[in-house]
């Protein structure tokens, strides 16, 4: 009966670890829409694409809610899709990871207003996550929030298609038939997911966790 009880209650405090320190859904983006520029696909070989997501200036235009409040230092995944009815393909994605530099409370507020505070951070890598367009997986090497004509955010991703792989923009340049190099396209029922991801220490504590049960298990056998 002492074995069981035991057991039972490391696997409790087990749990409580898992559980408090999985990714943590800290903010989102719901039903946001407003204009996506696509450039960077004729540049040649192998070339760096860029998403220009301009969120549009109608206060309606979604909402950016954060949920737990953002730590500056701290380490999020980001999840974000949107949908582009007049190019007619499946809905684009993004997955990426990035460091906050920029502390947040909590609260509800426009996606432009909230975004605002977060004009000039850059976050580079190779890459930093992936990113799919039109069926097409490419390595995302940065992303960025930069200001629009009207000083409102623009959510920039760059992305690259692996060597040799030239489908997504063979397929780009096919669209443009104007032959300059960008496309431009408005985009709908875009949402954005950010989860922070559990600190190493806290990671440690729960290997420590199962290093004690195993102790445990072998003592009482």
């Amino acid at each position: 009966m002492k074995k069981i009880f035991g057991y039972i209650t490391v696997l409790l405090v087990l749990s409580w670890v898992t559980s408090a320190n999985a990714n943590v859904l800290s903010s989102t983006i719901t039903e946001a829409y407003g204009n996506l520029n696509i450039t960077g696909f004729n540049s040649g070989s192998n070339p760096v694409i860029s998403f220009g997501v301009d969120f549009a200036d109608d206060p309606a235009s979604g909402q950016f809610t954060v949920i737990e409040p953002i730590v500056v230092g701290a380490l999020y995944h980001v999840n974000i899709g949107w949908n582009i009815p007049s190019l007619q393909v499946a809905p684009f994605s993004a997955s990426f990871d990035i460091i906050s530099q920029t502390a947040s409370g909590t609260g509800t507020d426009t996606v432009n207003n909230a975004l605002s505070a977060f004009i000039g951070q850059s976050f580079f890598g190779s890459p930093i996550g992936s990113i799919v367009v039109n069926g097409n997986s490419l390595n995302l090497l940065f992303a960025s929030i930069d200001q629009d004509s009207n000083g409102g955010p623009i959510l920039l991703l760059g992305a690259q298609e692996p060597t040799g792989q030239t489908t997504l923009q063979a397929y780009l340049n096919s669209l443009d038939g104007n032959r300059d190099g960008i496309l431009n396209a408005d985009y709908t029922g875009a949402h954005l997911e950010a989860y922070r991801v559990p600190e190493p220490a806290a990671l440690l504590l729960l290997g420590g966790g199962l290093l004690v049960m195993f102790g445990f298990s072998k003592k009482r056998a």
